[in-house]
């Protein structure tokens, strides 16, 4: 039997679009893209996220927000309390661990992303072999990109796409190829790096704050 959908609490979103009306385009992608992501963790899957340079640092950012609390309090499931503190020295993980969300971030094992440059001669593949070996149908793959353009983000999307993962693409207001491969897609109002990079940091903590509001209600 499939499992109910859970309704995702948008109002971080809808606070965002008051306080930013030219974001306003980006809001029914953004709450897709919630949507998305909270129905794949509910069932057992994993958001993966995947950038260059400073859409990599988003990407920590994003993991970083997810798999600790961000803004609500994170109990841990009462299974895993009583696990803990039936276990010596358990109790204080018990009283102090927070639930985590499962978000990894693509790129960052340099063990991997030196043996990928040194073993296979096709260049700008390192994130979609990484996503080969981790990726599975329904998970989510956000893939940030400012231009649309990264080759290696590209790369990753058609993986995430071929193993029948979500793709959610957080870009700027340019089509690209990048932007071609998104189930859904989120534009920032601008074409600068610059300007992207700081819309996409207010979109991405609305996003965080709704999969928060919603399995932490």
């Amino acid at each position: 039997m499939d499992r109910p959908e859970i309704p995702v609490d948008i109002s971080a979103i809808e606070a965002l679009a008051r306080d930013f009306p030219e974001l306003g385009d980006a809001v029914p992608a953004l709450i897709a893209a919630a949507a998305s992501v909270v129905a794949s963790l509910d069932a057992g899957g994993t958001l993966f996220l995947t950038g260059n340079g400073g859409s990599f640092a988003d990407c920590l950012h994003i993991a970083g927000e997810l798999k600790k609390s961000f803004e609500k309090p994170r109990p841990l499931a009462p299974a895993l309390v009583e696990a803990l503190t039936s276990l010596p020295a358990g109790q204080e993980l018990a009283e102090n661990l927070q639930a985590g969300l499962r978000a990894i971030v693509l790129g960052a094992d340099p063990v991997l992303a030196t043996a990928v440059d040194n073993d296979i001669d096709l260049r700008h593949i390192q994130f979609a072999q990484e996503l080969v070996a981790l990726g599975r149908s329904g998970d989510v793959l956000m893939a940030i990109s400012t231009s649309g353009n990264a080759k290696n983000v590209r790369n990753c999307a058609l993986v995430a796409a071929a193993l029948g993962m979500v793709v959610v693409v957080l870009t700027g207001e340019a089509d690209s190829p990048l932007s071609e491969l998104g189930d859904v897609v989120i534009r920032a109002p601008a074409r600068a790096t610059a300007q992207v990079q700081s819309w996409h940091s207010q979109l991405y903590h609305a996003f965080c704050r709704a999969v928060e509001d919603t399995l932490f209600a």
